[in-house]
């Protein structure tokens, strides 16, 4: 077996030009950072770290008291330090992308509110799923949640239901709303 050489003390930083540097991390994953960033995160070695389903940049530091502990990039870049509670929301939702234009403070609702849909169940779009009980004619149910508590949108078509589930996203989320890429779809009927 070929012996492996010894870690590197710091992951190597690339700067890429407009103002973007990649950071290399295990896995063979990279992130993105603002050139201006650099400084801070050069001479730490990062690593990625999968969270449900998205990859982050962490890198091990030493706390005060000489404990080793977790530091996420994207929480250094913001300047949260370990006691503060607020998350950090990638608006694109990819967890690499650290990009200050990406990357913003969010209460815990806010950044439910800007999340992924999940693994297809019965529908590909976000907020919509098949009512059960209609089985002969499909009919498409439309959902959010909103404050605590689920509100119906109305039984549609699919496509429908996408485009409520949108209206009322952007209506209730704001600038978090994740919407349903749905405009090609419309525009091709």
């Amino acid at each position: 077996m070929a012996k492996r050489g010894p870690k590197p003390r710091t992951s190597k930083i690339q700067r890429i030009g407009d103002g973007i540097a990649i950071v290399e991390l295990t896995r063979g994953l990279r992130a993105a950072i603002d050139e201006c960033d650099y400084d801070l995160v050069a001479g730490l070695r990062w690593r990625s770290h999968h969270v449900e389903n998205c990859w982050y940049a962490i890198a091990t530091v030493r706390n005060p008291e000489g404990a080793r502990v977790s530091l996420s990039m994207h929480r250094m870049l913001l300047g949260l330090g370990r006691g503060d509670v607020r998350l950090v929301d990638h608006e694109d939702g990819n967890g690499l992308n650290n990009r200050r234009h990406n990357i913003r403070i969010a209460t815990v609702s806010q950044n439910a509110q800007n999340k992924r849909k999940h693994k297809p169940k019965s529908s590909q779009y976000k907020g919509v799923v098949c009512d059960r009980r209609s089985s002969l004619n499909k009919r498409w149910k439309a959902t959010i949640f909103v404050n605590g508590k689920h509100v119906r949108l109305g039984y549609l078509t699919e496509l429908e239901a996408a485009l409520a589930y949108n209206i009322a996203a952007k209506a209730h989320y704001g600038e978090f709303a994740c919407i349903n890429q749905v405009a090609e779809e419309v525009s091709h009927r």
